[in-house]
């Protein structure tokens, strides 16, 4: 990255919030806003990986510009799980953003292939320029919203808070200055990956999208039994809740909530992500190692 002054100034805040937050849990609010001082396309160096940095999205990378992911207990389970499997996996990433998820999990050598869907135009191109500067040829980009079924739709983007941009159903929508509503065509899960047979990670992350995406894909969960991990914080939880999803999924799949040390466990309280595995998939015995309360 070139060395400027909001560079410079994004990255001390950035130092600031994350020693707050492991300090005292608070959130400093001002993050985003320092990352919009950055005005220059770059690339940041985060665990080894480059990562294209796109100024029209800043406020995605928040403390990727200090060499941090922004969801460690996400990254720490999926090694965990990659590494307790035998063979070969995909990697689904459904509202893949800038891509933290798509270059960390293309980087596996346990990856066959990832799959990212993200309709949002700059932060498909970040993950684009991203896997080129990797040499990532394992990457697959799909520029639509995930759904229920194919269908009219529209994308709210956000251009304040771009990881806040998500999918609408109706134009119904009061759009702020700082927002964007785009006219699109939804696709399924079942209908993407229609040829995918190999056992396959899903991560869900649509801001309240996440049941109707898996309600889309019953046909690939059906075959495939994926190992799905989905956002349920308190933006999901106002379009679905879990029992929404069990009875979906069915008997066969069990849910756990992803705990911030990258383990499991079965409170449903405080949630972030949740992880849900079928009893009958390869990833049930390297999931059960992690030590889950029952």
């Amino acid at each position: 990255m070139k060395i400027t002054l909001g560079y410079t100034f994004a990255k001390c805040f950035a130092r600031i919030y994350l020693v707050l937050k492991r300090l005292t849990s608070i959130d400093l609010p001002g993050l985003g806003k320092a990352l919009d001082l950055i005005k220059t396309e770059g690339t940041l160096t985060v665990k080894g990986l480059q990562f294209h940095f796109e100024p029209r999205v800043a406020r995605a990378y928040g403390l990727m510009i200090i060499d941090e992911w922004n969801e460690p207990e996400t990254h720490t389970f999926l090694k965990h799980v990659i590494v307790g499997v035998d063979g070969e996996v995909n990697f689904v990433d459904v509202g893949a953003s800038i891509g933290e998820f798509v270059i960390d999990m293309a980087a596996c050598k346990k990856i066959a292939s990832v799959i990212a869907f993200e309709p949002q135009p700059e932060s498909a191109e970040a993950i684009r320029k991203s896997c080129a500067v990797n040499g990532f040829r394992n990457v697959r980009i799909i520029q639509k919203i995930v759904a229920d079924i194919p269908k009219e739709m529209y994308f709210l983007e956000n251009d304040r808070s771009p990881t806040a941009s998500r999918p609408l159903f109706s134009s119904v929508q009061e759009v702020t200055e700082s927002q964007r509503l785009i006219k699109t065509i939804g696709t399924t899960l079942d209908e993407e990956l229609a040829a995918v047979e190999a056992d396959s990670i899903v991560l869900l992350d649509i801001e309240g999208g996440e049941y109707l995406a898996m309600k889309g894909a019953l046909d690939f969960i059906r075959r495939c039994k994926p190992l799905l991990i989905f956002e349920y914080n308190s933006t999901s939880k106002q379009s679905f809740d879990l029992k929404m999803v069990r009875n979906l999924l069915g008997p066969d799949y069990s849910i756990y909530r992803l705990r911030s040390d990258g383990r499991l466990d079965s409170e449903e309280t405080s949630t972030w992500n949740m992880v849900a595995v079928g009893k009958s998939s390869i990833f049930f015995n390297a999931v059960t190692a992690l030590g889950y309360e029952s």
